[in-house]
């Protein structure tokens, strides 16, 4: 036991001293932004400039080429929970790119009767879902509505564990969350910036809307909202990405 205690000492201090150095270097000015930054700050507020190479901008051709031409979906879920492995869809919504809704449907759980955690959060009780369909049955109809589109998702990362095959069937998929948090540039750490909640992000651009949060149909709105403002605000640059 003494060893390990030991052990856990020595990496701790370790990992503190690396993190004062880093700390250090950043007061000093000494640590190169990320070059994801670079490019972003180059080409969303200074176009093209010496930090940014003709071979990049050739790759930045070559995103917006690759997605010119390609339908965007916006797709959100509700769960009874965080874990995949256990949790299961209790709600799932698609829109196009004009705002119209291709999908909007609550789901049945097969095992899960209870959610108290997430009911507090979007409000879908058993009651509400008891004769709804099941995600196997709405499924062929998930995959008719991203089938060859690009599919944005706010934290795709979430949802995509939960509907592991859009991927399969769409043409890509994206994240307007982390679009957003590298608009954003806030809190750099271990290779990304920090994330932002949804609402924060909507507030941040000004989106209202009349709907009740964290349900999906609404939720997709937010996303699309969101995502069409950093459009807007910054190009598509680098938006096939994400």
């Amino acid at each position: 036991m003494g060893w390990f205690l030991l052990l856990f000492l020595i990496i701790l201090g370790y990992a503190i001293t690396e993190n004062n150095k880093i700390a250090n270097k950043k007061k000093r000015g000494k640590v190169k932004p990320p070059r994801n930054e670079i490019e972003v700050r180059a080409v969303f507020e200074e176009g093209y400039k010496d930090e940014f190479s003709e071979r990049d901008k050739q790759r930045s051709d070559r995103d917006k080429e690759r997605v010119k031409g390609v339908d965007v979906v916006y797709l959100d879920i509700e769960t009874t929970g965080l874990d995949y492995t256990k949790d299961e869809v209790l709600e799932v919504a698609i829109i196009d790119d004009n705002g119209e809704v291709l999908l909007n449907t609550l789901v049945r759980p097969e095992k899960r009767k209870r959610w108290t955690k997430a009911k507090e959060i979007h409000g879908i009780s058993f009651q509400m879902v008891k004769d709804a369909p099941t995600l196997e049955e709405i499924k062929p109809l998930i995959i008719d509505a991203v089938r060859g589109k690009r599919v944005v998702i706010y934290n795709k990362q979430f949802d995509t564990r939960f509907i592991p095959f859009v991927r399969n069937v769409a043409f890509t998929v994206s994240c307007c969350m982390l679009r957003y948090a590298d608009y954003k540039k806030i809190g750099y750490y271990a290779g990304q910036y920090r994330w932002h909640k949804l609402i924060d992000a909507t507030k941040d651009i000004g989106y209202e809307s009349t709907e009740a949060s964290h349900r999906a149909l609404a939720d997709a709105r937010a996303c699309r909202a969101v995502w069409r403002w950093l459009d807007k605000k910054i190009g598509t640059y680098r938006s096939s990405i994400y």
